[in-house]
């Protein structure tokens, strides 16, 4: 039976303390409930992020992707319960209701320090999670899923098209000089309206050399004229033929219901990215290793 969670003492956690690219395992005291929208997480998995290799203030616990189970709510939380399992979303509503649009909009983020909300980051045994109604994402367990085959089906299983550049086109040119735009114009002749670069600055070219701006300047042959560009990274430019470029982050709690319903059903499987999972003490190598492009997501697990 678990015991009730308890402030008192200390925890394991990963923090950065001012040497770039250095992380060192520490004992830290247990979060708290502060705000009643409040909400503790114990973490039973977290990962290591390009975006965390360091931070605006220090020392300070780092990591900001996250699942686990609530161990206790402040007052005002009401949705979600002790006992539930959940995603901590990397970007944690800020309380605040926007009545109209900024210049530069407010920017809250887990474990990136005090100029990004100042919330600690998820590489630790529990997080406090601030207006936990609107930054948790409950994970709900469907025992039918348990039977299914979770292997991955493709890129065609989510409707995208996979580029083979060993065929031919019609014409017997191969697809390797002409390009990925190619074989999805040879699909679509007339263009489509909407495209997403998935991979950014990591990008490659058909030869296998690294080419960051190859996709996006795929991407800009195949979208018709007034349609869109999704992207990870900023790159390239683009002609003036009436299109539409727009970054930022993801709105991860609102996008979570179509994620969650393709994992649980199996048409996606995000493990394939995971290339390490170690214990907290091994964090710190496993961050060298990170920054040395020896790993590409590393997952943190705390044993329950």
């Amino acid at each position: 039976m678990a015991t009730k969670y308890t402030s008192d003492g200390t925890m394991r956690a990963i923090l950065f303390e001012g040497k770039p690219g250095e992380m060192v395992g520490r004992d830290v005291p247990k979060p708290k409930i502060k705000m009643p929208e409040d909400a503790i997480v114990r973490v039973t998995a977290s990962a290591i992020c390009a975006r965390q290799l360091g931070s605006s203030e220090v020392p300070w616990i780092m990591g900001h992707e996250a699942v686990g189970v609530v161990v206790e709510v402040g007052s005002g939380t009401e949705f979600f319960q002790v006992g539930d399992h959940v995603v901590i979303a990397c970007i944690p509503d800020d309380g605040h209701l926007a009545t109209q649009p900024t210049v530069i909009p407010a920017f809250t983020c887990l474990g990136l320090g005090k100029d990004f909300g100042g919330v600690n980051g998820t590489q630790a045994k529990y997080v406090r999670v601030p207006y936990a109604e609107d930054s948790l994402i409950k994970i709900i367990t469907h025992n039918s899923h348990d039977d299914l085959n979770y292997l991955l089906e493709k890129a065609r299983s989510i409707g995208a098209i996979p580029i083979d550049f060993t065929k031919e086109d019609k014409d017997g040119g191969e697809y390797k000089k002409l390009g990925a735009a190619a074989q999805i114009l040879a699909l679509y002749p007339e263009g489509v309206m909407r495209c997403c670069d998935c991979v950014g600055y990591e990008s490659l070219n058909p030869e296998l050399e690294h080419r960051p701006g190859y996709v996006t300047k795929e991407m800009v042959k195949v979208v018709s004229v007034g349609g869109g560009l999704g992207v990870v990274g900023v790159w390239g430019k683009l002609p003036a033929s009436g299109l539409s470029y727009k970054g930022g982050a993801a709105d991860v709690v609102g996008l979570s219901p179509t994620i969650l319903q393709l994992v649980e059903t199996g048409r996606a499987r995000p493990d394939f990215i995971i290339s390490s999972e170690v214990g907290i003490e091994d964090v710190p190598e496993a961050y060298s290793r990170f920054d040395r492009k020896l790993e590409t997501k590393v997952v943190i697990r705390f044993p329950w």
